[in-house]
């Protein structure tokens, strides 16, 4: 689902969102960036999931750890406490109390490569490298997930060209957006545009209500259900008349 809204005349935004993955979305979000970039009314047109965001995997060799009696849990604590430190204790200095962290040196937090020099011990005493144990896979990946009305979103951002109105933007969307999204990918507008589509639509509702009043008055009056769609279809065809002479 999508849902568009403006933050000035000049700029749109909307999110789209779709019952699917990350890794989906930033594609969905992908062509519908190149697709919308061939209307010149759209500049500086962004996605906020880039998937650019360098991490890392970690893959234990369960097996290995079995026959070398290494606790998995204790792979996951060495790397957790040389990584990201961890409290040990406490010491009481002048009635303060100052928590002790255990932290691997700062050489080691540079480089990834440096935690195949941590040790983890064994269940016989030994310790064995982590290097022999764990495998290291750098990934690109999306930091911060979003999420609209509980559904994972994605959201596009555009400049309006100074000559290209909200209002047109958002008739080209309503237009554009059903063809170019997959299926299962919604559309609904909000802030300024969801004013504008609202305010198109009120105006359809009140001009059907508009001829169904009409036509119960003039109904009443001639007393007849036919005459009031005679009146009624004669009005517009003899104004087309009247222009067209």
């Amino acid at each position: 689902m999508i849902w568009l809204f403006v933050n000035s005349q000049n700029q749109i935004e909307f999110y789209i969102t779709a019952p699917t993955s990350y890794e989906d979305l930033y594609q969905i979000a992908n062509q519908l960036v190149k697709q919308l970039s061939v209307n010149t009314g759209f500049q500086n047109i962004q996605s906020n999931i880039k998937f650019n965001d360098q991490q890392y995997t970690f893959t234990v060799n369960r097996a290995l750890a079995g026959e070398l009696q290494v606790n998995v849990s204790d792979i996951d604590n060495t790397v957790a406490d040389f990584l990201g430190g961890t409290a040990v204790s406490t010491f009481n200095l002048n009635g303060q109390t100052y928590d002790v962290d255990v932290q691997a040196a700062e050489p080691y937090l540079e480089n990834i490569n440096e935690i195949n020099q941590f040790q983890v011990p064994s269940m016989s005493g030994q310790f064995i490298p982590l290097s022999n144990l764990i495998t290291i896979q750098p990934i690109l990946s999306q930091t911060s997930l979003y999420h609209y009305n509980r559904a994972r979103a994605a959201r596009i951002s555009a400049q309006l060209s100074p000559n290209y109105p909200i209002g047109k933007a958002v008739e080209y969307l309503q237009k554009v957006l059903p063809q170019i999204l997959p299926s299962q990918t919604k559309y609904a507008f909000t802030g300024e545009a969801e004013r504008i589509q609202k305010s198109s639509s009120a105006m359809l509702d009140i001009f059907l209500l508009a001829l169904v009043f009409i036509y119960l008055v003039l109904a009443a009056q001639f007393e007849s259900f036919l005459d009031p769609f005679i009146i009624l279809l004669a009005v517009p065809l003899s104004v087309v008349g009247a222009l067209l002479s």
